[in-house]
């Protein structure tokens, strides 16, 4: 969803009033990204905050709940992001370079923590004595 299509949205929902607008809603097809843009860019404190209830809800994997996690505007958003990256299985070099990535300091520390675990465990021969190489 573009910048244009997030006010789009914010706009429509507007000129909606009560009933039409929980079914506006519930009709509404977007992903955690979108909604996340839609409390980014909405000052409309309803909007804002069924938009950070929708992006908790939707949100499937570390790619969704990292940018949960990054959100300045609103502690508790961003403790639930937190929480929930904290319940992620992260193995992959894929995973810990999102995490390495992160606007968030607390996020990129864990990565650099899991990239140092998991940089050691390669360097365990399958004997379970240390490898040299590296």
């Amino acid at each position: 969803m573009n910048r244009d299509d997030v006010f789009e949205f914010i706009c429509n929902y507007r000129r909606l009033s009560g009933k039409r607008k929980q079914k506006f809603l519930e009709e509404a097809r977007l992903n955690s990204h979108d909604w996340l843009a839609i409390y980014k860019a909405c000052c409309y404190t309803d909007l804002k905050i069924v938009a950070a209830k929708m992006a908790v809800e939707t949100a499937m994997s570390l790619a969704d709940w990292v940018p949960i996690a990054e959100v300045n505007g609103d502690p508790l958003l961003r403790e639930k992001g937190m929480e929930e990256v904290a319940k992620l299985e992260i193995t992959t070099e894929k995973d810990i370079d999102l995490l390495l990535k992160s606007s968030s300091a607390h996020l990129r520390s864990v990565g650099w923590w899991l990239d140092g675990k998991r940089r050691q465990s390669a360097r365990v021969a399958p004997n379970g004595m240390w490898s040299n190489a590296c």
